[in-house]
Order: structure tokens, then C-alpha cells, then sequence
């Protein structure tokens, strides 16, 4: 195998990377809003019935727009997708950091971020399956770890966020967004399209 193709070969777990970290963003600002809800409670004033209707919201929009973005993502290059997903749920999940009222927290955290992150997971399973023919199933595995690591750590850092001070559970929000808005940045500049590589990779 030339030295290129060795590149080639080894690149396909480049992505992997890539894509882990931005599914573990992804996790992590759906996991936020639910971490946080005792000192959003407490900042905002808002009852379980009004913080239940941002989750609600949440779920509707993705479970409606999940499917559409599938379709999209087979029309449109994956990696595309990809990148406006993370840019939408990042810019989503940095707004709600300003919420001052249950229909700004509707708007940024139930609609924005949920329709950012419909766009997500669809995509990158497909390129991480177009990368790994032989090693599919490991790659995938790996990839789907995102989720509980994102869960897990999301949780713990909305925790310290929430229990440092009235109003610095903001903090986690922004600085979440903050993290998904540079990923996106690296995505644009390092994710390769599939057909750049030799088939055999």
C-alpha cells in the first residue's frame, strides 16, 4: 500500500473523531436544558408545567423534522448537513443561555436547538459508513458511545454550572454553544468527502 492510501486508510478514523465529538456536543446540549432546569426554575420563576412545555416542544420538532432532514441529507452532501446542524444547535443552545422568559426558552432551546440536532445523527452515521466498509460495526459502536458520554458529563457540568451562583447555569449554555460553534469550524475545514479516498480505504 502506497504511503497516500495509507493516509487514506488512516483518515477514515480522523472522521470518526470528528464526527464522535460533534455527536457528544450534540448530546450535551440536549442534556443541558433537562440538567439544568432546577436553577432555570429558580431564575426564571417558571412552574414544571412551563418548563415541561419546553421539552414538549423540544420533542415535537425533532420527532416532525428528523425524518425531513433524512430526505435532505440523501439529497444534499452529508457533509454539508452535518455542519449546518451543529451550527443551528449551537447558535440555539447559546441563545437559550439569554432566555429571560418561557417563549424565548420555547423558541432557542424547544425549536432551534431540536432543529439542529434532527439534522445530526442521520448524516454522520451515513459517512461513517461510507468510511468504514470492513470496520463498520466498530466504527458505529464508537460513535454511538457519544451518547452516553455526552449524557454523563453534560449532566455533571450543568450540575457544577447550576450549583456555582444564581444565573451561572447561563454560563454552561453559552459555553456549550461556544464549544459547538468552534467544532463547526473544524468540520468545515478537516471533514473530507468520501469520494476523495480509494475505494478499498
Amino acid at each position: 500500500m502506497s504511503e497516500s492510501n495509507r493516509e487514506n486508510a488512516r483518515y477514515k478514523w480522523v472522521v470518526l473523531v470528528m464526527l464522535f465529538v460533534a455527536y457528544f456536543i450534540l448530546q450535551g446540549t440536549r442534556q443541558l436544558y433537562y440538567a439544568s432546569i432546577p436553577p432555570i426554575r429558580a431564575d426564571l420563576g417558571l412552574g414544571s408545567h412551563a418548563l415541561g412545555m419546553v421539552a414538549t416542544a423540544f420533542l415535537l420538532v425533532y420527532g416532525v423534522t428528523a425524518p425531513c432532514a433524512s430526505v435532505v441529507a440523501d439529497i444534499l452532501k452529508r457533509k454539508t448537513v452535518v455542519i449546518a446542524g451543529c451550527l443551528v444547535f449551537s447558535i440555539g443552545i447559546l441563545a437559550a443561555g439569554f432566555a429571560s422568559s418561557l417563549s424565548m426558552l420555547i423558541v432557542c432551546y424547544g425549536v432551534i436547538v431540536a432543529l439542529g440536532q434532527s439534522m445530526v445523527p442521520s448524516s454522520s452515521s451515513a459517512i461513517v459508513s461510507e468510511y468504514h466498509k470492513e470496520t463498520r460495526s466498530t466504527a458505529l459502536s464508537v460513535y454511538q458511545s457519544a451518547l452516553y458520554l455526552g449524557v454523563i458529563l453534560a449532566a455533571v457540568f450543568a450540575g457544577r454550572m447550576g450549583e456555582s451562583g444564581a444565573g451561572t447555569w447561563r454560563w454552561g449554555f453559552w459555553i456549550v454553544g461556544a464549544l459547538g460553534l468552534v467544532w463547526c469550524a473544524v468540520l468545515f475545514l478537516f471533514l473530507r468527502e468520501r469520494g476523495t479516498l480509494p475505494a478499498n480505504a
